[in-house]
């Protein structure tokens, strides 16, 4: 980010011609769709805070089905400050998007959605945190989190009727963590003793929801590049629902942290947490000089709000507003739109693996996640089902001159569902675009999609052509 405050006013104007466009009641239909995308970009740093915030809503006109007349939500913000530095920090942080309800998409999402299958998902967090080293005896650690998660859109029921898998939700979470790390002990090693405890407020089983942790951390210096860790704890975990979910048990992991170089860091482990046992990854490695790979597994006990409030929080943003992990710098999905929202509790696994090359005029990256939930238990008056997702994306661009940049993108995905009615789809497109900087603040754009559904239970195939002519102008 530069110094100072920038503010980047823009306006976009799009018209996408669609075939077979929107599936609702039974009928796939063409449009011509006029979008008008007013945006606000502003990045700000000083010494020790920074800025960003990156906001684009788009108003879209139907030529044909006027009912289908939205306005589509687009927001990211981060702002961090430091208010006395290297001590106390306020975090605070804005996600907004519209998702494919029932599922079934490309896990970045599609340009269109029908009003009937669109949950306009919204989570906002503030974190203040304090940090002090206290000479010759360790570091004292505190941290508050404060998040609001919402999904809101119509009820989603199973093709069998009954009671819904979805109903617009919320949830308003609170989370205190301290710790304390000691110096370094016997020379290699040191010790971190933690209490977390998270409340919430919400609906459905998130009614009175709590998760308390107790631990202690012992690490061992094996060599420069490679550190042991050994966790013992206990956990008192509770859920609304049926069946009513209680967890207290003692908690346990050990694992190794080996930062090869500068630019890599990973943290594997295998531990006893929720009450069950699983791996645990966060590795980001610098491949070449050129190739980073990112890699992650993590296996919680969760709801799908749950979920994205936590990556929403633990996320920062690029200059431009591009979600990122906080801990390797790696792109983030905060929501994946491959996978059927829900308002059930879940145990949920994730895989993800990616890798990114670039050039000085051509980059290149390729994306892998597995996502597998299984229903733990359901609000009284709803159902749900277990579900998994499996994508695989590949995107490239290059840079053709100065004004110009041209950009490939496919994507594959699956979806398995224990859902009646919803059994499996599959799901693949394939997308070319180019845009050209007509001046300094106007840029032109051209966009072939194509998108297809092969799904039992989604309705059959769903073939998809759009093709997209736009403008943007900034200020």
């Amino acid at each position: 980010l530069q110094p100072g405050l920038l503010i980047t006013p823009s306006i976009g104007l799009q018209e996408d011609f669609t075939t077979a466009g929107l599936q609702y009641g039974g009928k796939s239909r063409n449009d011509l769709i006029t979008s008008i995308t007013p945006g606000l970009l502003v990045t700000g740093q000083t010494r020790h805070s920074d800025l960003v915030l990156n906001y684009q809503p788009s108003f879209n006109l139907y030529a044909e089905q006027s009912n289908q007349n939205n306005i589509s939500q687009n927001l990211n913000a981060a702002i961090n400050i430091g208010i006395i530095p290297n001590d106390l920090k306020l975090s605070l942080r804005g996600y907004v998007t519209d998702q494919a309800t029932a599922g079934g998409v490309n896990p970045a999402g599609v340009p269109q959605l029908s009003n009937q299958n669109t949950t306009t998902t919204q989570s906002y967090s503030i974190e203040p945190s304090y940090k002090h080293l206290f000479t010759a005896v360790g570091t004292l650690n505190l941290d508050y989190l404060c998040s609001y998660t919402s999904q809101t859109g119509n009820a989603a029921f199973l093709q069998n009727g009954g009671a819904p898998y979805f109903q617009s939700g919320n949830d308003i979470a609170q989370s205190e963590t301290a710790s304390f790390t000691t110096v370094p002990l016997f020379t290699r090693f040191d010790d971190t003793p933690r209490i977390s405890t998270t409340e919430d407020t919400g609906t459905g089983v998130l009614s009175q929801a709590h998760q308390y942790f107790i631990d202690d951390t012992l690490r061992y210096g094996l060599t420069r590049h490679a550190i042991l860790s050994l966790r013992g704890g206990y956990e008192d975990i509770q859920y609304s629902g049926l069946p009513p979910v209680k967890i207290r048990d003692a908690t346990w992991s050990i694992g190794v942290n080996v930062q090869p170089d500068a630019r890599s860091d990973i943290d594997l482990r295998f531990r006893h947490l929720y009450g069950f046992n699983a791996p645990f990854l966060q590795a980001t490695y610098a491949l070449t000089a050129r190739t980073i790979l990112a890699a992650s597994y993590s296996d919680i006990l969760s709801t799908q709000q749950q979920g994205i409030g936590n990556n929403v929080a633990g996320s920062s943003l690029t200059p431009l507003g591009v979600p990122v992990s906080g801990a390797g710098g790696s792109p983030v999905l905060l929501s994946n739109q491959l996978l059927s929202v829900q308002s059930s509790l879940q145990r949920q696994s994730v895989f993800s693996l990616s890798s990114t090359t670039t050039w000085i005029r051509d980059s290149v990256s390729l994306s892998v996640q597995d996502n597998r939930q299984k229903l733990v238990a359901i609000s009284p008056g709803e159902t749900g089902f277990s579900q998994s997702g499996l994508s695989v994306a590949v995107s490239y661009s290059h840079q053709l001159s100065e004004a110009a940049t041209a950009s490939l993108y496919a994507n594959y995905g699956r979806l398995n569902s224990t859902g009646s009615g919803a059994q499996s789809a599959d799901t693949y497109g394939f997308s070319a675009s180019f845009g050209y900087r007509l001046s300094p603040s106007l840029t032109a754009n051209a966009e072939y999609i194509f998108s297809n559904q092969n799904a039992s239970g989604f309705g059959g195939t769903n073939p998809q052509n759009s093709l997209i002519i736009g403008l943007q102008k900034t200020f």
